[in-house]
């Protein structure tokens, strides 16, 4: 009886130091992040307190001794720190002077803009206008150009006339009185006359006429007519 005395002493202290070591591990645990390794290792030792308080169990069952040990609490976490709360932002509040204001600009604005349509409108209206009436001029002058060159083509016409007229006059006379009018007339006519007589009706007339006379018509007709043929 008096050798197992200090066995049964040593199951108190026994389990303080398992209890100890038990509420250091929750406490690791519980403060730090453990990786993977080391909860592995935290629920080996669990593992093996956890076997030893049974083993001791079964012996304080057995010799019929009980702990007055109880294991201290597990160690509360600690709770997180509250965050401060933002201030709540006030609603703006808009005066009723500023609200008329506001809308008097709005007001005013519009009024320019309805304004500014008003002045293009207007723009348009007279740009059209001065289309129109430029449109209407030019149809007035290719009119007016049309009338002279109507004009003008008649004028050619008739002037033609006169000079088929004159020239079968000079055409029917005799080559001799012919030539000796050649002999006075201004060279402008007498070279529309030649220009315009049938070669075997003017031949005979320059034959008769001065030497001097028919030299220089017949130079101005050939510069007459290389003229012309250049021109056309």
């Amino acid at each position: 009886m008096t050798a197992m005395l200090p066995s049964s002493r040593l199951l108190p202290a026994t389990i303080v130091a398992v209890a100890v070591v038990l509420g250091i591990k929750t406490v690791d645990l519980v403060t730090f992040a453990p990786s993977a390794g080391a909860l592995w290792a935290g629920t080996t030792t669990a593992l093996e307190v956890a076997g030893t308080a049974h083993v001791i169990g079964q012996a304080q069952a057995a010799t019929g001794q009980t702990s007055a040990f109880e294991p201290p609490p597990p160690p509360s976490t600690p709770q997180a720190t509250a965050e401060p709360s933002q201030p709540a932002v006030p609603p703006v509040e808009i005066s009723p002077s500023k609200a008329a204001d506001g809308a008097q600009d709005v007001k005013l604005r519009q009024s320019q803009i309805e304004e500014r349509e008003q002045r293009l409108n207007e723009r348009e209206a007279t740009v059209a206008a001065t289309d129109k009436h430029l449109k209407d001029r030019v149809a007035e002058l290719v009119a007016i150009q049309s009338h002279l060159e109507a004009l003008e083509n008649e004028r050619k016409s008739q002037e033609e006339a006169n000079w088929t007229g004159l020239v079968k006059l000079y055409e029917n006379m005799r080559a001799r009185d012919a030539a000796a009018i050649f002999n006075g007339l201004d060279k402008p006519v007498l070279l529309e006359i030649l220009d315009r007589m049938k070669p075997a009706k003017a031949s005979p007339v320059i034959a008769l006429m001065e030497p001097e006379s028919a030299r220089q018509v017949t130079a101005e007709l050939a510069n007459k007519r290389t003229r012309t043929a250049s021109i056309n």
